[in-house]
């Protein structure tokens, strides 16, 4: 799931110098390891977000400033930071994002973040998929695959930069829902790659629902994202206590599941 930009031209990367200064928060500051472990938790926390000039003057802060660090993309966040594009005349607006009131609900339809998952896996390879994934991701009205395809020519008209922003947003919210969210246990680790990869393909889960009787394919790719993930991590739940009521071996369940020991314990 992990996007690359494309080299951009002078301009866009002086351009994107001059937000980083600005907006701290998609990046992190990695120092060397010996230094890293020489501080307090709390000066961690801090450094890890803020320049070493504007650190505390302290021994602490002091070594930090001399030490040799490197910047980061940290994009892991629940946020819309492109609510709409506009191409030519006209404006298209974009997903939600609300997390107020320690929810976290998003206006996604679960098809639509399927293909739109999907897209984004494919653009490292194939940069001409950033136009298709944005029409996905700022389709009009109710979600139609054939009308984000219809639409992806005309969003190939919009700055390259823009682009590559949708998509690094679009990321940073795959990242939080499946590491930082009661969600993350779709999410399992492969044993060959040491990869992530979802334990329950989100595409198949479409057709999974829709044959238990939650509905057609339309109805259930239609569901909202969320409640379409609660659903399976409901589901999946469920088939941990089912494999232990039938006395399976924890690490026997941890490896149908791909969920960790501690994890399926929580769980039971």
């Amino acid at each position: 799931m992990r996007y690359i930009p494309r080299k951009h031209e002078d301009t866009i990367a002086q351009n994107l110098y001059l937000l980083q200064s600005k907006i701290t928060f998609i990046f992190s500051i990695r120092y060397p390891k010996d230094v890293w472990a020489s501080l307090s938790p709390e000066l961690r926390r801090i450094a890890r977000k803020t320049e070493p000039g504007d650190l505390p003057d302290s021994p602490e802060g002091r070594v930090l400033r001399r030490a040799e660090y490197i910047y980061e993309l940290d994009a892991c966040f629940a946020a819309q930071l492109l609510p709409d594009l506009t191409i030519g005349e006209s404006s298209y607006p974009g997903y939600t994002v609300n997390t107020s009131c320690a929810l976290l609900s998003v206006s996604l339809t679960a098809r639509q973040y399927v293909d739109a998952s999907e897209c984004l896996s494919g653009i490292a390879k194939n940069p001409e998929l950033l136009p298709l994934l944005a029409a996905i991701l700022y389709c009009p009205c109710t979600y139609s695959p054939d009308r984000a395809h219809g639409n992806a020519a005309l969003f190939a008209s919009a700055d390259p930069a823009t682009l590559e922003a949708v998509a690094l947003n679009f990321q940073a919210l795959v990242l939080m829902l499946f590491t930082k969210t009661h969600f993350s246990i779709l999410w399992q680790r492969g044993k060959d790659t040491g990869k992530n990869k979802l334990s329950v393909g989100l595409k198949e889960g479409i057709y999974a629902l829709s044959e238990d009787g939650y509905g057609d394919i339309d109805k259930v790719g239609d569901m909202s994202l969320t409640e379409y993930l609660e659903i399976l991590r409901k589901k999946k739940i469920d088939a941990v206590r089912t494999l232990h009521s039938a006395d399976m071996k924890l690490s026997e369940i941890a490896e149908k599941t791909g969920l960790d020991i501690n994890t399926i314990n929580s769980i039971i």
